[in-house]
C-alpha cells in the first residue's frame, strides 16, 4: 500500500509507551544481528514473514538509565496477514495495527517514541546508515 505504513498500539500497561502508535520493533537478542531481531519481531508480534528491503535509519536515544540503539529498516510482508496479539510470552504485545499514513507517528514522536522519531525524520540523535 504505497505510502501507507503498518502501525500498532502499544498496550495500556506497557512502562516505556502506553497507548502509543508506532513501529514494530524488538529488542535485540544476545548474539543476534539486526536483520535477525526485525525477521523475529514480525513473526513473533505480527505472525507474518518478512522480506527486509534496505535499512533507513538509525538513532540512539536515552531513557531512564540506559540507552536505546535502533535500526530501522523498509521492508515488506512476504507470508501472512498480520494480526496482533500473538500467542508468544516474554515480548510486548501490541493491542491493535492498521495500515496509516505516516502522521499517526506524531503523538508517538512527540512522547519520545525513537521508531516514531526514525520514521519521521525527527531524531536528534539519528545517524545515517552505511
Amino acid at each position: 500500500m504505497p505510502g501507507l505504513l503498518l502501525v500498532v498500539k502499544r498496550p495500556a500497561g506497557d512502562t516505556d509507551l502506553p497507548g502509543i502508535w508506532g513501529l514494530p520493533a524488538a529488542s535485540l537478542g544476545e548474539g543476534e544481528s539486526w536483520t535477525a531481531a526485525a525477521h523475529r519481531a514480525a513473526r513473533d508480534k505480527l505472525g507474518v514473514d518478512v522480506v527486509l528491503d534496505r535499512e533507513i535509519a538509525r538513532g540512539r536515544a536515552a531513557r531512564d538509565n540506559r540507552t536505546i540503539v535502533m535500526r530501522l529498516y523498509a521492508g515488506h510482508i512476504a507470508a501472512g496477514r498480520p494480526r496482533v496479539p500473538q500467542d508468544v510470552t516474554g515480548v510486548t504485545q501490541y493491542v491493535a495495527l492498521r495500515w496509516a499514513l505516516p502522521d499517526v507517528l506524531e503523538t508517538g514522536a512527540a512522547r519520545g517514541s525513537l521508531c516514531c522519531q526514525l520514521q519521521l525524520g525527527q531524531a536528534g540523535d539519528a545517524f545515517n546508515p552505511p
